[in-house]
Order: structure tokens, then sequence, then C-alpha cells
């Protein structure tokens, strides 16, 4: 189990107090996570009402997805740890918000993503 390689820059002793009061929270929310695989006519209250069943939402924000045009994808913000991790193990890879969807949508924590860059 154990480390976590990298960062070994900020990890200093003179910045922590600093550091861990700005920056750990506002770039990446711990109880973020991302939902790709979206039908096209996809809204906002639909995807809350299924994902609000595994804990309190805070925040959706639907995007299109890549290559735009073929399906849209959101992040899902949860109230808590627990929410975000039972909506991913329940809907991830199982669940289709249109019965005749190709593909079922994609649930995981977005800083899963190896660092969370560009595209």
């Amino acid at each position: 189990r154990g480390g976590g390689g990298g960062g070994g820059d900020w990890g200093g002793r003179s910045n922590y107090d600093r550091n861990s009061q700005t920056n750990s929270r506002q770039e990446e929310d711990p109880f973020k996570v991302f939902v790709g695989n979206l039908p096209m006519d996809i809204r906002e209250d639909e995807v809350e009402i299924i994902f609000r069943t595994y804990g309190p939402v805070n925040d959706v924000k639907l995007i299109d997805g890549k290559p735009p045009g073929q399906s849209k994808c959101a992040f899902v913000t949860y109230g808590n740890d627990a929410g975000a991790r039972t909506a991913i193990q329940v809907l991830h890879n199982v669940y289709k918000f249109r019965p005749h969807a190709e593909k079922p949508i994609r649930v995981e924590y977005t800083k899963g993503g190896g660092g969370g860059g560009g595209g």
C-alpha cells in the first residue's frame, strides 16, 4: 500500500501552514465524480435525480463529450465521500439513462484521471 510518490516540491515544512489552508481544497474537489457516455439529450436535473439517490449532490455541470456531438459528460459534486464512492460502485459501467443507449455511463473520481491535465 503506502506511499504516494511524486509531489516532493511542495511538501516542505516551511510552507505547510499556508498551503494547507488555500490550495488543497480549491482545485480538486475530493467528492467530485466524472460521468461519461451520457446521451445528447440529457438534462442536469435528470443527472441530479439519479445521483442524489446515493448522497447529497451540491452541483451538476454538463459539458460536451469528445468528440463533440456524440455524447455529453458531467461533473457531479457530492457533499460527502460516501455518496461519491457509492455512486461509482453502483452506476459505473452499469446504468443507462436511455434504454436504447449503446453503452452504460462511466462514473469515476475526477482526480483518478492521472493529474487533471489538459485535453
